[in-house]
């Protein structure tokens, strides 16, 4: 790892970045696998919402 702590608006663009690539994946499998993609967006909500409603 060159960045052992990242800043947070690194971090902020990093997320930025998973969720429009998240949207684009999860239009382009909507309809080939709806439970799955739903799936792994409530991990990704699960595991990300601590962190978006408490920065620290």
């Amino acid at each position: 790892l060159v960045h052992s702590r990242l800043s947070a608006q690194q971090i902020n663009y990093l997320v930025h970045i998973l969720i429009l690539l998240l949207s684009r994946l999860s239009i382009f499998f909507l309809f080939r696998n709806h439970f799955l993609n739903c799936h792994l967006f409530m991990v990704f909500l699960i595991f990300f919402s601590p962190k978006l409603l408490n920065p620290k």
